[in-house]
């Protein structure tokens, strides 16, 4: 009985090891072709952050971050930022319209 207990606590302990050392995933990283599109929806993010189309912005994070996810993989450094990104758009184009000094003049 002792040696079939030892015996599976070897194998237990072989396969825990085994695990620990497995490489990590390697890193999803864009195709030329997808990073173009990313820079796309960045620069287009941009545009409508400056012209204070908030919800825009929200709307067009929201895009990139579910490509970088699909892309990259939901784990990936880039998609995570990106998600993290559109939450914050999407709070700002929650905020009230304000204009005033402020708001340096410009509305949403």
């Amino acid at each position: 009985m002792s040696r079939i207990l030892a015996g599976l606590l070897g194998v237990l302990l072989a396969a825990v090891v085994a695990d620990a050392a497995a490489p990590p995933p390697r890193l999803r990283n864009l195709t030329a072709e997808q990073e173009k599109e990313v820079r796309a929806l960045q620069i287009r993010l941009a545009h409508a952050a400056a012209a204070g189309q908030f919800a825009e912005a929200a709307r067009l994070a929201e895009q990139r971050a579910q490509v970088r996810t699909r892309w990259q993989g939901k784990g990936h450094w880039q998609a995570i930022n990106a998600r993290f990104e559109m939450m914050a758009w999407q709070h700002l184009a929650k905020l009230p319209r304000q204009t005033g000094p402020l708001s340096g003049g410009r509305g949403r």
